[in-house]
């Protein structure tokens, strides 16, 4: 035991130094990973709504291939503006008439005919927005990553290195 204590002081003075090092060198890579991965999901719920996105029109070019009636009405409703003899058109979630009902739907897109717009509005979705549906970026603040990586990282790398070579300074022998 007695052996292991005088070196006691250098050791710990140069693991001081190797956490401050490390302390300066991988907070400022661990805040551009977070940012990163925070990147990462709001692509990925940007891909999932593109996805959704496709599986619409994938829907919407199926009904037009079938000749799809309810599809083909919704289409002549919206783009020409024609009605399909004998119906009446209501708003307001009132029958649409003819056996169809008020949110019927053709080939899986939009609602019925009171309902009918843009063909783009049955088939596009709004992609998430940062701050709406998505939360915003909160980076890490705290003392200690902003002593790292803000105009004191300088001196957190300084006194490191002096930690680390005061640590290996040999010690000077004690004459008895």
């Amino acid at each position: 035991m007695d052996r292991l204590t005088p070196g006691l002081p250098g050791l710990c003075l140069i693991l001081a130094g190797v956490g401050l090092l490390g302390i300066a060198v991988l907070t400022p890579q661990w805040r551009a990973n977070s940012r990163v991965g925070w990147e990462r999901r709001v692509m990925e719920a940007q891909a999932a709504t593109l996805e959704r996105q496709r599986v619409r029109y994938e829907q919407f070019l199926e009904g037009l291939e079938r000749d799809d009636p309810v599809l083909l009405e919704r289409l002549a409703y919206a783009q020409l503006r024609k009605k399909p003899a004998g119906m009446a058109v209501l708003e307001a979630g009132g029958v649409v008439g003819a056996g169809m009902e008020a949110g019927a739907s053709g080939a899986g897109v939009g609602g019925g005919l009171a309902e009918a717009g843009a063909v783009e509005d049955w088939l596009n979705e709004e992609p998430p927005q940062v701050g709406r549906e998505l939360r915003a970026y909160e980076p890490v603040d705290t003392a200690l990553t902003r002593l790292a990586t803000g105009k004191h990282r300088l001196l957190v790398v300084v006194l490191g290195v002096a930690c680390v070579g005061a640590g290996l300074l040999p010690r000077g022998r004690n004459v008895r």
